[in-house]
């Protein structure tokens, strides 16, 4: 449950600058 837990946080972590980007592109529409 903790190595789960671990992996998902270090996803989450990787994720982060990418959803970032995300975040900063001009919404369609």
């Amino acid at each position: 449950m903790l190595a789960d837990a671990l992996a998902e946080a270090e996803a989450t972590t990787e994720l982060a600058p990418l959803v970032a980007a995300l975040h900063r592109l001009p919404t369609p529409g």
